[in-house]
């Protein structure tokens, strides 16, 4: 059940994301990481809606988060890039 409910809730998030209701869709990625702390999907997401929502520092500090935890991951790096550039 627990696998199913986290499921739902990143097809609702991606959905939303989608339709640009970011804030929506941050509630999901959120609800989705509750159930599993290591999605890295959820994880990735979850830092663009912040980075649609102006949510800068939150976004550079969990795309830092990403990075040291998946160092090897080229996906982490390209998004702290983009949070960056767009903070800046």
């Amino acid at each position: 059940v627990r696998a199913l409910r986290r499921e739902a809730k990143l097809a609702a998030g991606n959905a939303l994301l989608a339709l640009r209701q970011y804030e929506f869709a941050l509630e999901q990625f959120d609800a989705a990481l509750e159930l599993d702390p290591d999605d890295l999907g959820a994880r990735r997401k979850r830092i663009t809606c912040l980075g649609r929502l102006g949510r800068h520092e939150e976004a550079a500090d969990a795309a830092r988060c990403l990075t040291e935890a998946q160092p090897d991951d080229p996906e982490a790096w390209s998004l702290q890039g983009r949070v960056l550039k767009d903070h800046w």
